[in-house]
This record gives C-alpha cells, structure tokens and sequence, in this order.
C-alpha cells in the first residue's frame, strides 16, 4: 500500500455498477466531561444523485436527537460540500 496523497483527500470516481457506492464524511465529537457527544455524517451518493445527512445528539438522561434526511441533491461541482 503506497503512503496517502492529495488525490487521496478528494472525491473518487464512483463505480457506476454499485448503486448504493458512496463516499462519506464522519465528524464525531464528545463533551470532556461525557455529558453530551454526537456524530455528523454527510454521505454522497453520485449514482444515486443524492447526498445523504444524518446528525445524533446522545447523552445521559436527555432523549436521543437524530436528524436523517437521504433527499440532499449532490452539489454541483465535485469540489464542493454546497
């Protein structure tokens, strides 16, 4: 296995046989003190034409928060997160 580039850190060519092939980004955090954490994932999904979101909010005795939405359009331009 070679050593990572900057190619590596862009967006690849999807496989236009893998309906469900993706890229993702994961952003995961907690509070020092463990009372509150969560994740954001941003998903894109090109063979699809979508961009799927989801966020969790989770901690000791507070309800779970999610927020899931798969109906993102991708951005248009492949260097872009808008």
């Amino acid at each position: 296995m070679s050593a990572p580039n900057r190619a590596d850190e862009a967006r690849h060519t999807p496989d236009p046989d893998e309906p469900l092939w993706n890229e993702s980004y994961y952003l995961d955090w907690f509070a020092e003190d463990l009372s509150v954490g969560g994740y954001v994932r941003i998903g894109f999904y090109p063979n699809l034409g979508r961009v799927w979101y989801w966020g969790c909010l989770v901690g000791p005795d507070r309800p779970l928060v999610t927020v899931i939405d798969h109906e993102v359009p991708m951005p248009s331009s492949p260097s872009s997160l808008e």
